[in-house]
């Protein structure tokens, strides 16, 4: 019995430590831009990353790259697809949620719009 109530007080922690973040999509501070904000967070495992789209107007996504390859594609990794929000939009807003299922694994991301000019070259990386 001691060994169950010791798994379970473990599994207690583990969800309590996972925890939601959020990460604003082409906006920062209510102005759009080509910017995540923030850049980039700590999140335990079971963690929701929450990317609202609230860059308004805007055209982005949020693919999963590498460190050596910032701007390129990470084979098999996550991508949003591209997410429109309208001028003049005031929500609710799109959003991509990732799960965290490997904290001692640094995710990198960026946006993959490349019009007018490419976005992650303009610096929206995280």
């Amino acid at each position: 019995m001691r060994f169950s109530t010791t798994i379970s007080a473990l599994a207690f922690a583990a969800v309590a430590l996972a925890q939601d973040v959020t990460i604003h999509v082409g906006s920062q501070n209510g102005t759009a831009g080509l910017f995540f904000d923030p850049p980039s967070v700590k999140a335990s495992n079971g963690s929701v990353i929450t990317f609202v789209f609230d860059g308004a107007p805007g055209n982005h996504t949020v693919a999963q790259s590498s460190f050596p390859k910032p701007c390129e594609p990470l084979a098999n990794g996550f991508d949003s697809g591209y997410i429109f929000v309208p001028q003049g939009s005031s929500g609710p807003f799109p959003t991509f949620n990732l799960t965290i299922q490997n904290d001692a694994a640094p995710i990198w991301f960026y946006c993959a719009q490349s019009k007018p000019a490419p976005h992650c070259l303009a610096g929206m990386v995280g």
